[in-house]
């Protein structure tokens, strides 16, 4: 397999930056675009509010990267993209990398040609929501991991443990479960049990609880402290609860009154057009 030249992916970072000249979109995006501004303004990075009222749903790591980028480059377009591009880019790097540990140079470039020019890419560097930065932690936390099963220095796995801790900050426990599913398979299904019972893994988890501390404190200040707010038609809402239980967890157990109604090939359907145009490689015939 030929290797993919590195001005491509020059290329492709220019032309990510160009979604800076399209208005930020409605709804969920111009929503966290105006809760950075607001947070940007007040200097409150603990408590998130939407229009002066408490905000409850979605961590606070992008509204902070937003808020800190408009502080630096303005009240913008720019201002709000910026830091999630970043993250992009950051994302086929880490995919680069993880693919180059199982398959070598070529094929870790091509990985990540394959994600930085599928629509999914452009649309999630356009119309920016914690999705772009959620996409980016997870994966560079599985890279790091994996690069510390290979070459066991304890800077990737420290590295690895924090980038999870990041990414709950940025969409929730999914952040965590993620790699623990990747893993958890990966050792399954080759029978390398003794990966599940290492001590460095408390240590990670240390890390995680370590970095969790300022949304934490946010969270309990702006809601466990004052259950007389009425979030979502209900008083004595936990931010605590909500962030590390409710908001994933509940879906499924039903707590969350949250429902999207979707059909059961819903992540499908979206699968065959975000992966345009490299899908019809799943439909390619192998002989």
């Amino acid at each position: 397999m030929p290797k993919v030249p590195f001005w491509v992916f020059i290329f492709i970072a220019i032309l990510y930056f160009t979604a800076v000249r399209v208005d930020t979109m409605d709804i969920d995006a111009s929503q966290y675009a105006e809760i950075s501004r607001e947070m940007m303004k007040s200097g409150d990075y603990l408590h998130v509010y939407d229009r002066g009222l408490n905000y409850l749903d979605k961590p606070p790591f992008l509204f902070w990267a937003s808020a800190a980028s408009m502080k630096i480059f303005g009240v913008n377009n720019f201002g709000y993209k910026f830091p999630s591009i970043l993250f992009a880019l950051l994302a086929l790097y880490a995919t680069y990398r993880l693919a180059r540990l199982f398959y070598g140079e070529a094929t870790g470039r091509m990985a990540a040609l394959v994600l930085a020019t599928c629509q999914g890419m452009f649309l999630m560097t356009n119309d920016i929501r914690c999705d772009t930065i959620l996409m980016s932690w997870v994966i560079t936390g599985v890279w790091l991991i994996q690069e510390w099963y290979v070459q066991c220095k304890p800077k990737y796995i420290l590295l690895g443990f924090a980038a999870i801790g990041f990414g709950m900050m940025t969409k929730g426990p999914i952040a965590l479960m993620v790699p623990v599913f990747c893993f958890a398979s990966d050792w399954a299904l080759k029978r390398q049990w003794r990966n599940f019972f290492r001590p460095v893994y408390l240590l990670g988890l240390v890390i995680i609880a370590v970095l969790l501390i300022p949304m934490s404190i946010g969270l309990y200040q702006q809601f466990d402290l004052h259950p007389e707010k009425v979030m979502e038609g209900k008083h004595g809402v936990s931010g605590l609860r909500f962030f590390y239980w409710s908001q994933s967890f509940g879906r499924i157990t039903g707590e969350s009154p949250w429902k999207n109604d979707v059909n059961i090939g819903f992540l499908f359907q979206n699968m065959l057009w975000s992966f345009l145009p490299w899908v019809v490689l799943l439909f390619r015939p192998y002989y």
